[in-house]
């Protein structure tokens, strides 16, 4: 063995640069070739002076040997991770000897290493298959070697959501997909590699998002006659100098930090059409008439039938909705403000999907839209319990601003306690509307008490619990399928919380405006593929979360064995551990194959 230098360039037309080679010579044919075993990258740091040491080196700890002389710490370290490489990826290649399924060995000698999680990596590499991502990929211009690197990346992400940073020390480290996408770490991946490939997706976010949902429509077989639409945020680390980065209402309560913004147009299968990267602050509504237009020109042609949108009252501004009267849409969304159900007969009862009452009430047609009031038992006692519990912590913090008038180092003066009590209200703003309160003032400028009591707010809240009015345009559809349409938006959001919690959505690490956006619409690739994995586990009966599919798996691993055989020589097993029954229910509902994928070889070495 020995190692060469070769220049390469990059395929973009980019400067040459230098890479490392493990190579030998073999006898093919009766001629002698030179063979590259290992690709050592272009981070190869060993200088030249200590290359026959260090190919001397490998080819004894090869032969299961140990040196003569005690070698350089650090080049024993170099040395002992190539030949990890090498048993992990070079036990099909044509200078290991491979023999039959019989061999008398030591069994003392039984050692176990490169132990890496293959079971969630087998199933998200299924999944991208399914999808076409590489043949997508290079579809667009991408090179083989890059394709498989962004499929690394994505499945990164689906099964341990982090930072491209954390992902490259994954991958490298504890994760078989490098090797089951058959790609050498030290050439094809660097962590400077992970950000390029992730500026490389993005670059070609529009063309993967059509490619990628067209492939789902096929695969679901349902048309997209509905599109959801969702916005969400979330908050970024240090303080980014781009201009997504902006200070707003946080939806994880980190108003310390700036956000950015996440828009998703959904079809009615709960895959996404388009996404788009919008500063922390912006409008809601602004962004739908955007996405409805990229929609239109992802599906030309004035026969195409429109789908309806569904929206959450915060989209729904009053010039939201005439622009989607004005360009032929229908649309139901939620009514802004709670009311009392109508003193009548219900015009429609039906049960929700979780067998619950539900009954709903048409109030009135007109200015093109009709409303309709909505109950339902399991809305009424989850209102019931928030109420409850708002009303509970509000009356034992007024209780504790009267109490602390008589107490000493509490809040006494009028002015103080009417500040304390004005931030109480904004912060049980929900229920404070429900009393009526009064600060009694005292003596030298100090309060005297703190009195409250319920008004009829109070019982015409509890009348409203479980009870929304619903908007829509006129559409041919009869009450509950208008209602359940609409439920399916609350779903969907349940969905796609696998998205901001399970795949690393949150929070974003970078400060260049390119790599944030990347960030996020990685997290919206990989999505595809949970979404599709989970829809097929679903029709088997699994309805587990993502991160309780990846838990079930996490024992699933793929592991080198290696035994000395009686002759001297070392045989090398490179396989799957077996799955536990949940791993390998999910696999067959998933449509893989139980299969250890072993493969053996028989190295050279000395008899102990």
């Amino acid at each position: 063995m020995f190692i060469r230098r070769t220049s390469t360039g990059r395929g973009d037309g980019g400067e040459r640069y230098a890479t490392y080679r493990l190579v030998g010579s073999e006898r093919i044919g009766g001629k002698v070739r030179q063979v590259t075993f290992l690709n050592l990258g272009a981070d190869f740091t060993v200088p030249e002076r200590q290359w026959r040491e260090l190919a001397l080196l490998i080819e004894t700890l090869l032969a299961g040997a140990e040196p003569l002389l005690k070698p350089d710490p650090t080049l024993r370290s170099v040395a002992e991770d190539i030949v990890r490489q090498l048993h992990a990826r070079g036990l099909g290649a044509s200078r290991l000897r491979v023999e039959d399924d019989v061999a008398t060995v030591r069994l003392d000698s039984l050692s176990h290493d490169q132990v890496r999680s293959v079971g969630c990596e087998r199933l998200a590499l299924a999944a991208l298959d399914d999808l076409r991502f590489i043949e997508t990929l290079k579809r667009l211009g991408a090179s083989e070697r890059d394709a498989r690197i962004a499929t690394a990346l994505v499945v990164a992400r689906m099964i341990h959501p982090s930072s491209e940073r954390e992902a490259f020390r994954w991958l490298s480290a504890s994760s078989a997909a490098l090797e089951l996408l058959e790609i050498d770490t030290g050439t094809s991946l660097t962590r400077n590699k992970l950000y390029r490939t992730g500026d490389l997706l993005w670059r070609h976010r529009a063309a993967l998002e059509e490619a990628l949902c067209a492939r789902e429509r096929d695969l679901f077989g349902i048309p997209d006659t509905l599109v959801f639409f969702d916005l969400t945020n979330t908050h970024m680390t240090g303080r980014p100098a781009s201009p997504l980065a902006r200070f707003s209402r946080s939806k994880q309560r980190r108003d310390d930090c700036p956000v950015v913004t996440l828009a998703l147009s959904l079809n009615q299968a709960g895959v996404p059409q388009h996404s788009e990267i919008l500063p922390g602050n912006v409008s809601e509504p602004a962004t739908l008439a955007d996405a409805i237009e990229r929609l239109e020109r992802q599906s030309p042609g004035s026969n195409a039938r429109k789908p309806t949108v569904i929206m959450d009252a915060g989209i729904s501004i009053e010039a939201m909705l005439a622009w989607l009267r004005a360009r032929g849409y229908h649309w139901i969304t939620v009514r802004r403000g709670v009311s009392a159900p109508p003193e009548r007969e219900a015009d429609a009862a039906f049960e929700t999907r979780a067998g619950h009452d539900a009954r709903a009430w048409r109030l009135e047609t007109g200015d093109g839209e009709t409303h309709l009031c909505i109950w339902s038992h399991a809305r009424q006692q989850k209102d019931e319990a928030m109420l409850a519990r708002h009303r509970r912590n509000f009356e034992d913090a007024l209780r504790a601003l009267h109490d602390g008038l008589s107490k000493k180092n509490h809040v006494k003066q009028l002015g103080k306690v009417m500040e304390k009590l004005g931030r109480l209200k904004e912060k049980y703003r929900r229920v404070h509307r429900q009393y009526d309160i009064e600060v009694r003032p005292g003596e030298k400028g100090r309060a005297a008490a703190v009195l409250w009591r319920r008004n009829s707010l109070h019982a015409e809240r509890d009348r409203q619990a479980g009870v929304y009015v619903l908007r829509t345009s006129p559409v041919e559809w009869d009450l509950e399928t208008v209602v359940r349409t609409y439920w399916k938006l609350t779903e969907l959001e349940a969905t796609c919380r696998s998205l901001k919690s399970e795949i690393g959505l949150r929070p974003v690490w970078h400060s260049k405006t390119s790599r944030i956006a990347a960030h996020l619409f990685i997290a919206g690739l990989a999505y595809h593929a949970v979404h599709l994995l989970r829809t097929r586990l679903a029709a088997h009966g699994l309805h587990d979360r993502w991160g309780t599919i990846r838990d079930k798996r996490a024992g699933w691993v793929r592991l080198t064995s290696t035994l000395q055989e009686v002759g001297g020589n070392r045989l090398v097993i490179r396989q799957d551990a077996r799955p536990d029954a949940e791993a390998r229910a999910i696999a067959q509902s998933a449509g893989l194959t139980i299969d250890p994928h072993r493969r053996r070889a028989v190295l050279p070495g000395n008899q102990r």
